[in-house]
């Protein structure tokens, strides 16, 4: 069984990656799904086990380095291991440089937060700690 976690997973491009995987995978597939939106990650669940896979749902907010390091923990604590970490949860700012007022940098640290430091300190350190066998090893980590 091949366990993957996939954050951004109550929506667009992480829920359909979620079911792509499913879908292509069914019975040997073990779906780690995290996200805030708790009632679309657990339709989603619903939906990946009619196609034979797991689905475990975690709620997760990725700028809540605790909330990163607990899904990793349970994750590890329900399949063992863990093989794949998508990384998809995100924000982009589609704004001029020079527009930017000095009010927007709460917001831009916010998008620096989540794109950057939750993928780099919350979720993909603890996974590489965890996951890769002392002789080295075969975890991946993408990120949109």
């Amino acid at each position: 069984m091949d366990v993957t976690i996939i954050t951004g997973a109550s929506d667009g491009i992480g829920a359909e990656t979620a079911r792509q995987i499913a879908q292509r995978d069914r019975a040997s597939a073990a779906l780690v799904l995290a996200a805030r939106n708790v009632d679309k990650l657990e339709r989603l669940a619903a939906e990946l086990r009619q196609l034979g896979s797991s689905a475990l749902v975690i709620p997760t907010d990725v700028k809540d380095r605790a909330a990163c390091i607990a899904l990793i923990d349970k994750a590890v604590s329900a399949y063992g291991r863990i093989d794949t970490l998508i990384v998809n949860a995100g924000m982009s700012a589609h704004a001029n440089f020079a527009e930017i007022k000095p009010d927007d940098l709460d917001w831009m640290h916010d998008l620096m937060e989540l794109n950057y430091w939750g993928a780099a300190s919350g979720l993909s350190m603890p996974h590489f700690h965890i996951s890769l066998p002392a002789g080295g090893g075969g975890s991946s980590l993408s990120h949109p």
